[in-house]
C-alpha cells in the first residue's frame, strides 16, 4: 500500500474489539471502516476498495481464511493487502494463512505500540522481486501431519517478513 492510501477495512465480529482496533488505528492517521462479518466485508469492498483488510480469523459465517481466499482469488481485489489477526502462531495457522493467500499475520494481544508499528510496516512494505514471480508448491510434514503449501514468491516473502517483525515485537515485550 502506498503511504498516501491509509484506508483499512477492519473485519471483526466482536464490537468491543472492533472499536478498540479502530481507535488505535485512527490515532495513527489510518482511515478505518468496520465490517462485522466476512460477507459484510466483501459487500463493502465492492463499494470502496481499501488498501488493507485487517481481519480476525475466527468469525461466524465466513472466517478470515475464507475471506482472504475470496479477496485473493478475485481479479479486482487480489492486490488488496490482507492481514490476518490471530491469537496463536501454530504451524497449522501459518499453513492456513499461506494457503488462503494472506499477505501478513499479526497477533492479538500485542501492546498498542507494537501492533501499530506492525500495521505501519504492513501498510508501507513494498516488495520488488528481482526475478519473475512464480508459484511455490511444497508439502511439509511435521509431527506426522502433512500440509500442502501453495503461494507466490511475493506472498511467501511478505509472510516471512511479517512473521519476523511479529517475533521481534513479541521478544521485545
Amino acid at each position: 500500500m502506498a503511504t498516501e492510501n491509509k484506508q483499512i477495512l477492519l473485519v471483526e465480529d466482536t464490537l468491543t474489539q472492533a472499536m478498540l482496533y479502530q481507535h488505535m488505528l485512527e490515532k495513527r492517521g489510518f482511515q478505518v471502516k468496520i465490517a462485522r462479518s466476512g460477507k459484510q466485508a466483501l459487500e463493502q469492498i465492492e463499494k470502496e476498495k481499501p488498501a488493507v483488510v485487517l481481519t480476525d480469523i475466527n468469525m461466524p459465517d465466513m472466517n478470515g481464511f475464507e475471506l482472504s481466499n475470496a479477496i485473493k482469488t478475485s481479479d479486482t481485489t487480489r492486490d488488496i493487502i490482507v492481514v490476518l489477526l490471530t491469537t496463536t502462531l501454530s504451524p497449522q495457522t501459518i499453513f492456513d494463512c499461506i494457503n488462503c493467500g494472506a499477505d501478513e499475520i499479526s497477533l492479538k494481544g500485542l501492546t498498542e505500540d507494537a501492533f501499530l508499528q506492525l500495521m505501519k510496516r504492513s501498510a508501507e512494505r513494498q516488495i520488488e522481486l528481482k526475478e519473475p514471480a512464480s508459484d511455490l508448491h511444497a508439502c511439509v510434514t511435521e509431527a506426522d501431519v502433512s500440509s500442502e503449501i501453495k503461494c507466490s514468491n511475493r506472498q511467501s516473502l511478505r509472510l516471512l517478513l511479517s512473521i519476523y517483525d511479529l517475533l521481534v515485537k513479541v521478544q521485545e515485550n
